[in-house]
């Protein structure tokens, strides 16, 4: 092996144990943008990468020209949009490596330092109470799929699950596939920190992945007891400006929509306004609006392609 095994080897093992949380999560990127239909291709490892809140093993590859790529930019196979997320489990020197997409940063200025480098966790103050979205997988052997949502928050310096919805799957699906799964909560406390975790190998805990397990996920998003839905991969990006807003709040997305309309709710789900995109930018007057935190949607031919949330500020 060449120089960097040791730190191959200590990557292997935190990826493995990717596969089941709950594992230390830390809070770094701002839940704003993420997506599974913008991709960065990365020279250095020869690999494409999602953008936003999300990130992946990938980087590993670069330690060693033997290290795996697992994750995959996915043209072909999608359920919506023009991309999804392939993982696909591997072996390095005989170890298994499960293919992951996580919600969180791999640090490439401390890539040689495994447990500084893998960053697990975004944050997050709201309490969905369905984690839903589509898949296909295609287990090799005796192999098992994991799909995780979790909510955390630091209690006295100890990080506190406050609820978690899982699916792991065994058997072959063939076909784009809804999963639907409900929030367990633990208790009523607000969370500081969310996790979703997608991995090719669920037994990574145990050292089982079995190469060529291949899970495919597109699609995601939190729901809400109002009704509001909140995509985690939508099919465009959105630029919001100014968030705070004190009089105008221009909503900008990177393409232009047909027959799309952007929906504005308070946080108990009702609706405040609503009014059809015509063009990449529009403008939204919110003099009138209380002080407070808002969900957007846009929908599209009656799909929900894109939401999140802002803030308005008294003049």
């Amino acid at each position: 092996m060449m120089k960097t095994s040791t730190s191959l080897l200590k990557y292997l093992k935190i990826i493995l144990l990717i596969g089941f949380m709950p594992i230390c999560l830390f809070a770094q990127t701002p839940l704003e943008t993420g997506d599974m239909e913008s991709w960065d291709y990365d020279s250095g490892g020869d690999y494409y990468e999602p953008t936003g809140y999300w990130a992946t093993a990938n980087p590993i590859a670069k330690l060693s020209e033997f290290a795996p790529v697992t994750t995959f930019r996915e043209t072909d196979n999608v359920y919506a949009g023009n991309y999804a997320a392939k993982m696909v489990s591997a072996t390095f020197f005989m170890l298994p490596v499960a293919g992951t997409v996580y919600t969180g940063i791999f640090d490439d200025t401390q890539i040689t330092e495994p447990t500084e480098a893998i960053k697990i966790g975004v944050p997050y103050t709201d309490r969905p109470n369905r984690f839903t979205g589509h898949y296909m997988y295609f287990p090799e052997e005796s192999d098992s799929a994991a799909i995780v949502c979790q909510f955390t928050r630091f209690n006295n310096g100890q990080q506190e699950l406050i609820g978690q919805g899982a699916l792991v799957v065994y058997n072959e699906v063939n076909t784009y596939t809804a999963f639907d799964l409900e929030v367990d909560y633990f208790s009523s406390a607000i969370p500081d920190s969310m996790s979703v975790v997608f991995t090719s190998s669920a037994g990574g805990q145990e050292f089982m992945a079995a190469a060529g397990s291949t899970l495919y996920i597109d699609e995601v998003a939190f729901e809400f007891e109002t009704g509001i839905k909140t995509p985690l991969m939508p099919e465009i990006q959105v630029s919001l400006y100014p968030n705070p807003a004190t009089d105008i709040l221009f909503i900008e997305t990177d393409e232009l929509l047909n027959n799309a309309q952007l929906a504005i709710f308070d946080m108990n789900g009702r609706l405040f306004t609503q009014k059809n995109i015509a063009a990449q930018r529009t403008e939204i007057s919110v003099q009138a609006f209380p002080v407070g935190n808002y969900y957007y949607q846009i929908t599209e031919q009656g799909r929900v392609i894109a939401g999140g949330k802002f803030k308005t500020l008294s003049r």
